[in-house]
């Protein structure tokens, strides 16, 4: 998960006038990337408290933004699919958690906040390309902690300029696999669909329902 500020090389900027970055610089070097703070070359580098010091509101509470949606020109947000236990997924619009200074307070029941950090003129102005990976995605909560592993293969790369309308077929997408395994678990799963008539509560009844034995977690993780 990242997103890499970029300006144009048709225009004469040089390369380091690229940057890749996330939220900590240790996420980057874990998914494979070689951090450049400042030699020649892409520069790739976490915020690791590179932070606004003056807040942002979104929504009731202060955010912090990083210092290089300030800086740069234009965002290109290059997010991986990933289910998540309250949101539903992680994709284009809540990869922007990795934004801001402690993204924790903007964790909420409904998790409105994704659309209120997404409005801010920092990342909505900024922001020029989507390009979504779904070739592989993260539908188990379990999975994604404490580092993302894949758990479904699939066969698609989305780009988009609307984060809203990329993230609904992400939603689609992650649906459709979570239908198709539930229609090879056992029959005492039939209560999936019943019992959740959202499919982000899907991601998470399927992690910490309430009555599962230790044997039935099991079964169900195979």
């Amino acid at each position: 998960m990242f997103r890499s500020s970029w300006q144009s090389r048709t225009a004469g900027i040089p390369v380091e006038g690229i940057t890749i970055y996330d939220y900590r610089t240790s996420e980057l070097s874990t998914a494979g990337y070689s951090v450049n703070v400042d030699a020649p070359g892409v520069h790739c580098t976490g915020m690791d408290g590179n932070y606004d010091t003056a807040p942002t509101a979104v929504m009731n509470g202060p955010i912090k933004p990083a210092n290089i949606l300030k800086d740069c020109e234009a965002v290109i947000n290059k997010p991986v699919l990933k289910s998540h236990m309250m949101a539903g997924i992680t994709f284009a619009m809540k990869n922007h958690y990795g934004s801001l200074y402690y993204p924790d307070m903007l964790h909420s029941g409904d998790m409105t906040e994704i659309a209120a950090l997404n409005a801010l003129p920092e990342i909505r102005q900024r922001t020029r390309l989507i390009i979504g990976d779904a070739l592989a995605a993260n539908l188990r909560y379990a999975n994604s902690w404490p580092y993302w592993q894949e758990d479904w293969i699939g066969d698609a790369i989305f780009m988009s300029f609307d984060p809203v309308a990329h993230d609904a077929i992400g939603l689609q997408v992650v649906t459709r696999a979570l239908e198709k395994m539930a229609a090879t678990r056992p029959a005492w799963l039939e209560w999936l669909p019943r019992r959740c008539n959202m499919p982000w509560n899907w991601a998470w009844a399927r992690t910490t329902p309430p009555t599962w034995s230790a044997s039935s977690r099991h079964e169900y993780d195979k």
